[in-house]
């Protein structure tokens, strides 16, 4: 995701948002991470989110203050008003990000903290720090999306902070942290394919397309690109749903990210 830069409180005062998935974090395509549901894809444009009724769902971004004053964050919002009975927000947390930046004292990214109700206090940012801050999200009303419609949740954030005695508030458009909802995919375990896989899995398509594509697109590359199954053009990384998987490989279709399936080789390319 793109860094961009707001003006805030005259031209002194900068902040930089960045959207999960972005800087300190690799950019594989898919994100694979412990609270990443099946069938979600981080594609650059947003994060492509399946549906599920009662599903908690975190989202982070960044703040950095790029001011040489100390500011108190209040209040960091999103845009929600396309998707009210879809996507509810329960709570916020702000935090300072650890140093170095993007990691957490014990090593680990900083963007996956557990799913949370307790309510944002306001954060203290010393100039050159960055703050995150975190949404959590529940999902409700899927079947509003069903037939393959989908809800974007615009990438529009409003934030309201004070310097002193000075209050100042903005409303940034961040194309990159928009949210496309669609109605959560159909998971299942598949056979395994020759070529030496132990787990198969596919999401909203039959287990004889994912089986062909999966030997077709054996390890593209470890950064990842694109294959072609019975005429068919694939959008692969590494990686897996499970975060045990040693050797996992995901791949989903271009014009129907929901359809996906993911192997886990038993052995490096």
């Amino acid at each position: 995701m793109r860094c961009v830069a707001v003006c805030a409180l005259a031209s002194s005062l900068a902040f930089a948002a960045v959207g999960c998935g972005s800087a300190g974090k690799p950019a594989t395509g898919v994100e694979i991470t412990a609270y990443t549901g099946a069938g979600d894809f981080d594609m650059g444009d947003g994060q492509h989110v399946s549906c599920a009724p009662g599903r908690p769902y975190p989202r982070a971004v960044t703040w950095q203050n790029r001011s040489k004053n100390t500011v108190i964050l209040t209040t960091a919002r999103p845009k929600l008003d396309r998707a009210p009975r879809v996507l509810t927000l329960v709570a916020t947390q702000l935090r300072l990000e650890p140093r170095p930046h993007g990691m957490s004292s014990d090593g680990g990214w900083i963007y996956g903290w557990r799913w949370s109700a307790d309510r944002a206090r306001p954060l203290r940012v010393p100039a050159g720090r960055t703050a995150i801050v975190q949404w959590n999200f529940r999902m409700a009303r899927c079947k509003e999306l069903a037939g393959g419609r989908t809800r974007v949740v615009p990438g529009e954030l409003f934030l309201t902070y004070r310097r002193g005695d000075r209050v100042g508030s903005r409303t940034i458009p961040e194309l990159d942290s928009r949210i496309f909802l669609t109605q959560g995919p159909t998971k299942q375990s598949c056979a395994r394919v020759l070529g030496g896989s132990s787990r198969v899995v596919s999401g909203s398509m039959t287990c004889g397309v994912a089986r062909k594509a999966a030997v077709a697109c054996h390890r593209v590359s470890s950064d990842g690109g694109t294959c072609t199954s019975n005429g068919e053009v694939w959008d692969c990384v590494a990686g897996g749903p499970d975060p045990r998987w040693q050797f996992g490989e995901s791949c989903w279709r271009p014009r129907n990210k929901a359809q996906w399936f993911a192997v886990n080789w038993t052995r490096a390319a």
